[in-house]
Order: structure tokens, then sequence, then C-alpha cells
């Protein structure tokens, strides 16, 4: 109220001022006319008179500017700035009427004539300065529709663009909008152009954004199984970085071409903490990796004359080297078991579906299975000390889950719930039980193994100091040792 006060005292003042002085001293002036000259009695009234127009105008331009933008505003939208562009405008025009009003009341001359020279003059001045006009004009409009604002994130196609500009809104002023881009450089565009412009707000309304990756794969590789593998691959990005893990990631298909299938991986972001190039970055390498692991590539053009066997350009599920190649990616049994054994392994390996959600084993159920995760993402729950269920880990393609059931026997010590669609392996005590018989020592290496697998889940849930975890595992592994020799009847 202080600041308001402040602001309306000068024009406030000069005007009592003026008024007074007219009131109180015109009659003494009208009567020095004839010592002071006929000329110099109208120069002085003439001055005081246009001083009050002028003063009654600033007046009005701060009084609407504090009534309509101090007050109404902030009633109607809280505390938005009001354009400075339109301020401006609104008090040109208030002196505009001034100034008419002077022309007309104060000299007693016809508008019409003085309306008519600016109206020509305008044409001239504004073929002149069309460009300059319409960025003002667009720049007024922008200020109005908040179509976009000053720290709002935003994508802007414009067909003068080889490609689109993204970056982060730092000015708008009378003429241009400034957008400084992720490298730190600033991009100054006409507010005509951003006016004609396609123009994508990641920061309005103020919610997540949601991005699109593509990805094109070969027409041979089943569209479930690439909407899983991709779907998986997106996943294990999130929750990082303002990659945002709800809305979880989802895959569809956006179109079929020669090269192959189109597959759309829409992923959600903060656009205050991380930008869309850079969470593509990371929704790709994500995506990389798991088609990797699945044996899978991106469709390329491609035109293929096979003189000899054709070359394996996908993995496939029930093909024996595949499977035995995926153990041999298992740490569990990559330095146990010899090349024969896990193509033993392999052939009694029973291949599972699962559906996003579907809980793959419980904790505290009897079991005598693992699983080999093929393709997809689990995770793994336990309870804590306090009896509530907390999220531990995360299962990725290679890993295995239940090793404990399988090889001790032991209920189940966690449980294990599907996050997106997979595809794992079942080995059961049925298919190991011939190996450790045909190789006892086996079991050695593998309580060795599991040691360490289970103060990993254990340092999860109890934070155990590292400096035990030497002592520990010793002891750990010739009990499990105990256990496996008992269960497989050794």
């Amino acid at each position: 109220m202080i600041r308001a006060f402040r602001r309306l005292l000068p024009p406030f003042t000069l005007v009592v001022v003026l008024i007074v002085i007219w009131f109180t001293q015109k009659e003494r002036l009208l009567g020095a006319e004839a010592e002071m000259g006929i000329g110099a009695v109208k120069a002085i009234a003439y001055a005081i008179q246009v001083l009050l127009w002028l003063a009654g105008a600033w007046l009005a331009a701060r009084l609407l500017d504090l009534v309509l933008w101090d007050v109404l505003l902030v009633k109607r939208f809280g505390n938005r700035q009001a354009p400075s562009v339109l301020r401006a405008l609104l008090t040109v025009l208030l002196f505009a009427v001034a100034i008419g009003a002077i022309v007309g009341v104060v000299f007693d001359k016809s508008l019409t004539g003085l309306w008519a020279t600016s109206g020509v003059f305008g044409i001239v001045l504004g073929f002149a300065l069309r460009d300059i006009i319409a960025d003002f004009f667009a720049g007024l409009a922008v200020n109005l529709d908040r179509s976009y604002e000053i720290g709002d994130w935003v994508e802007v196609h414009y067909r003068q663009l080889r490609e689109p500009i993204y970056g982060k809104v730092v000015e708008i002023n009378w003429r241009t909008t400034r957008i400084e881009l992720d490298t730190r450089n600033v991009v100054v565009l006409p507010n005509n152009a951003m006016g004609s412009a396609v123009i994508i707000n990641y920061s309005s309304p103020p919610h997540p954004a949601r991005l699109e990756a593509l990805v094109t794969l070969d027409l041979a590789v089943p569209s479930e199984r690439a909407m899983r593998v991709l779907s998986a691959g997106a996943t294990s990005a999130t929750g990082r970085l303002g990659l945002l893990a709800e809305p979880a990631p989802h895959v569809i298909i956006g179109r079929i071409t020669p090269i192959g299938i189109e597959y759309l991986i829409r992923f959600w972001i903060n656009t205050h903490q991380i930008t869309p190039p850079q969470a593509r970055s990371m929704i790709l390498v994500g995506v990389l990796d798991h088609l990797d692991r699945a044996g899978l590539t991106p469709a390329i053009p491609k035109q293929d004359m096979f003189v000899a066997r054709m070359p394996t350009r996908q993995l496939s599920h029930e093909a024996e080297e595949d499977r035995v190649a995926l153990l041999a990616k298992v740490e569990l049994f990559a330095q146990a078991l010899t090349g024969e054994e896990r193509a033993t392994l392999a052939r009694d390996m029973r291949l599972v579906l699962l559906k996003p959600g579907e809980v793959v084993m419980r904790q505290d159920d009897a079991g005598q299975s693992m699983f080999v995760l093929a393709e997809g993402l689990l995770h793994v729950e336990a309870r804590d000390a306090s009896g509530r269920q907390a999220r531990i880990n995360q299962i990725r393609p290679g890993q295995v889950v239940g090793e404990m059931s399988l090889l001790t026997g032991e209920p189940r010590s966690a449980t294990v719930i599907a996050d997106t669609s997979a595809a794992a392996f079942e080995i059961t005590k049925g298919a190991l039980a011939p190996i450790l018989g045909g190789r006892p020592e086996i079991a050695e290496a593998l309580s060795a193994v599991i040691a360490a697998r289970r103060l990993g889940l254990s340092e999860a849930l109890s934070v155990t100091a590292p400096e035990t975890m030497r002592q520990e595992a010793s002891h750990l592994s010739r009990n499990i040792l105990g256990a496996m020799l008992r269960f497989f009847g050794i």
C-alpha cells in the first residue's frame, strides 16, 4: 500500500498544484495582459493547460497500472506478472488521448486534419516498419495468450529451420523471443516467427511431459517379443535424472516400412531435470543394451544374397545352442559347469512366459527350482526388519532368481514379480540332479557363488558392514555346501 501511495504521489501532487494555479491565478493572469502582452499571457495559459492534461495522463496511467495490473490481475491470476509490452501500450494510448485533447480543447483546433495527416503518415510508416510492427503485435499476442512464458522449455518447429529448436525461454521482449539451448547458446527469434511456428511447450501445463523414441526392427522379429524387449530396455533407464518410472514407459507399433516395423517407445520426463535429447539418449542406451542381450539389432536397409547357410539374425528360445549361450552368461554356471554340462542342462530347461505384474515366486513359499531371465525385467521384494515389504533389486536378462531353493530346498527368500512381459527359463531339481551326481565337486563352486549372492541380499536388507563380508562368505559357503549335499543326497 505504501509503495502504491509513493507511485501515485508525484503525478497527483503535480495535478493538484496545476489545478490550484489555474483556478486561483487565472483572473490575475488575464488582468496582466496590458503589462505582459496578450501573447505572453496566452503562452502561459497554454503551458499551464498542456501541463495539466499531461499530468492528468500521467496520473491516469499510474492509477490504471495500479488498479488493473497490481490489484485485479493479482486477484484473477495470482502473482503472475503483467506483460510489460501491454503496460507500455496502454500508457502510450493514454498520452495519445491527452495530446488529442490538448489539440482540440486547449488550442481549439479540429482533429480531422490531424487524424488525416497521422493516417497517411501511419500508412507510410507501417509499410516501412511492417516486420517490426508484426513482431510487436505477435509479442503482444504471446503475452496475452500465455502460450509460453519465461522459464518454459519449448520445442519450436518453423518452416525456415532445418531442424526443430529445443531450449528454455529466457526473455520475451517487444520484438524478439530468446531461447537458451542445452548447449548454453541463445537463439533469438522474431516474435512474428514464433507466432507462425508450431511450438511444443513441455512445461505447460505443469505435469510430466511425454516423449517418444523410434526404433525399427526386422519384420522377422515377432512383435510381441520386440515390444517386450523394448519395454524392458526403456524401463531399465527410468527412475533417475528426471526420467520418470511412473507413468511407466510403453511401446506401440508405429508403422510397417520396407526396412522393418517401427516401434514408438513412449516415456515421461520432468523437463526441469532433464532435456528431451538427454532423455532419448538414456532411453536408447537401455534399449540397445536389451536388444544386444536378446541377440536383436535395429533394422537397416539390406539386400542379402546367401550362398551358404543363412546366419542367425536373432536368438531363438527353442534352439539348444542359444540356450547354452544364455547359460554361459550366467555367473552361477559359467565357471562351475563345462560346455557339455551346460548343454545337458539347457535341454531340460522349461520356457516360461510372464505377463506384467505376474508373481514368479512368493517369499516363504516352498520351491525346488530357479529361473534364468532371458528377456524382460523382474524385480525382487522382501520384508525388512519392521515387516514392511521393500523393493530391493531388479533382475535383468542373463541374471537368475530362486537358486537357493533349487540347490538347498529352502523356502523362497524373496518375492519376485515381473515388471514387464518377460521370458524366463525354469531349471528344476530334476534337471540339475544328474549333473551334480556325475561330478559332485560342482557343488563346492556353486556354494561359493551362492554365498556371495546371499550376502548381497542380506546387505540390501540390513546394510551389513563390508569388513565382515569375507568371514561371513566363508562360513555361509560351508553351510550352503552341506545343505546342497543333503538336499541332493550326495
